[in-house]
């Protein structure tokens, strides 16, 4: 599959702070274009805006991505991409956690997939949690099911 950067730009929208890229092959292309003429198409056949419901397309997702607080050089979209919860699935973007602002978003590790991923917000520091990282990460690990085989296994009562 021959791959190219379709879209790499910097004023997707007013609102967005990086540039996106979106890496597809002409397929993909086509399919995104048409995903996105046809939500402009639905958006603007209500009355309301809405586009009936559902999920942005994923172009315009990664414009939103582009513009989260935080967000360091591009927004990037891989060949898999298509639409998710927020962050497209296949949307790669860092963050710049010195920067205040920064935000972690739970869409760009995948909570859409009910993968485990969960985001709880604390009042710790990271110099409260340093001294016991590692006995934290361990209980983390044996309290919670990362794959349908320790699911399996810790709904049984099965020690690993």
């Amino acid at each position: 599959m021959q791959l190219l950067i379709v879209f790499h730009f910097s004023q997707l929208a007013s609102f967005t702070k990086v540039p996106a890229q979106i890496i597809v092959n002409k397929d993909l292309d086509d399919i995104l274009v048409q995903e996105l003429e046809s939500h402009c198409i639905d958006v603007g056949a209500t009355s309301s805006g809405g586009g009936g419901g559902g999920f942005l397309p994923a172009l315009k997702q990664v414009a939103n991505v582009a513009a989260l607080p935080g967000i360091v050089k591009f927004s990037l979209a891989m060949p898999d991409v298509h639409s998710g919860y927020g962050f497209c699935i296949g949307n790669v973007a860092a963050m710049d956690m010195d920067d205040p602002e920064a935000v972690v978003s739970p869409g760009g590790v995948g909570f859409d997939i009910n993968c485990g991923v969960r985001l709880i917000r604390t009042n710790l520091k990271e110099e409260d949690v340093a001294p016991v990282k590692e006995q934290l990460s361990q209980e983390l690990f044996d309290h919670i099911p990362v794959s349908l085989l320790r699911l399996i296994r810790f709904a049984k009562g099965c020690d690993l």
